[in-house]
């Protein structure tokens, strides 16, 4: 399931990227790489296959 979940996840960054555009993903839960914590309902800004924004 999880792997399903990070195919689809992948494929809308790529067609994000494929035009340009930003996309926002809303009420996700980020586990960031430098530390053990878990940012919760946090806003996730997609622009040309990065992240661009992480908010609240």
């Amino acid at each position: 399931m999880k792997t399903a979940i990070l195919l689809v996840a992948l494929t809308i960054l790529y067609a994000a990227a494929a035009d340009g555009a930003s996309t926002a993903f809303v009420n996700v839960n980020v586990i960031p790489m430098t530390s053990d914590t878990v940012m919760y309902n946090r806003t996730v800004i997609v622009t040309d296959g990065r992240i661009a924004t992480i908010g609240n």
